[in-house]
């Protein structure tokens, strides 16, 4: 009898047990990878999906404009999109196989003022070529001999110190 009672725990502790490896896990989200995450008013922008089932519609819902794609063989997709026209965050929706995920954009205002450099500004200064406006000084190798002056000054006068300090002692 206590053999029969031994099975039965046994065979039950298998079968509740194994219960949760026949659960099905829902699929992973799809990975989004975008060209620019901050690009100007219509910049077109490329989505790089991966993670999809091979030949999965993938939806994309960028400000209320929804478009489709069809996954390749390796469950990879690239898809062109415009960004808005009205500056601001926004945040694109991507479902593949009935897995959402999110993508955000923030739209930069056309044209900033950037001093007259390539991107619409009007103030005659120039724009480095990795199109921020130059800012700052360019005399921080003045202000870097003024620290080192005030470094060497301040080690002088604390030698001093020491020195006296040692007269005193001694005297």
């Amino acid at each position: 009898m206590k053999k029969f009672a031994f099975a039965l725990i046994a065979l039950a502790a298998i079968f509740g047990f194994s219960a949760g490896a026949l659960a099905v896990y829902p699929p992973d989200a799809p990975t989004v990878t975008v060209s620019t995450g901050t690009p100007l008013p219509g910049d077109t922008v490329v989505l790089n999906v991966t993670g999809c089932e091979p030949g999965a519609t993938v939806t994309i819902n960028n400000a209320g404009t929804t478009s489709t794609a069809t996954a390749d063989s390796s469950g990879a997709v690239a898809v062109n999109t415009t960004a808005p026209a009205t500056p601001g965050p926004y945040t694109i929706t991507v479902t593949c196989g009935g897995v959402t995920t999110t993508v955000n954009l923030n739209v930069l205002p056309a044209g900033p003022p950037t001093n007259g450099g390539t991107n619409g500004g009007t103030n005659g200064g120039t724009t480095p070529a990795g199109g921020l406006p130059a800012t700052g000084s360019d005399g921080t190798s003045s202000m870097m001999m003024l620290g080192l002056g005030a470094l060497v000054i301040g080690g002088g006068l604390f030698g001093v110190s020491q020195i006296r300090r040692r007269q005193t002692l001694s005297a």
